[in-house]
């Protein structure tokens, strides 16, 4: 159904006569931030500083320009903002 690399991911079905067909789309699991990984399974999003991202089918933090996450945890976002706090430039 899907060309290679890609994944079909069940998005519903849609009533044809008395059958119920399959819906869906081809995706790229591994870059995909609403189907990471697995079918259905949404990153974050965005989160203080930045936004969770798919990245090799695993869910990222991706920092905007000039914030960082220096403490490795997505429950704080990129907290450090590189172009104002003197330890972290």
């Amino acid at each position: 159904m899907c060309p290679d690399g890609l994944t079909f991911c069940l998005e519903g079905f849609n009533r044809w006569g008395d059958q119920l067909l399959p819906t869906g789309r081809c995706v790229d699991l591994t870059a995909n931030d609403t189907n990471c990984g697995a079918c259905n399974t949404a990153c974050p999003g965005i989160t203080q500083g930045g936004k969770s991202v798919c990245r090799y089918g695993k869910c990222e933090m991706s920092c905007h320009g000039g914030r960082a996450d220096c403490n490795n945890s997505e429950a704080d976002g990129c907290e450090v903002d590189t172009n104002s706090d003197p330890r972290n430039c």
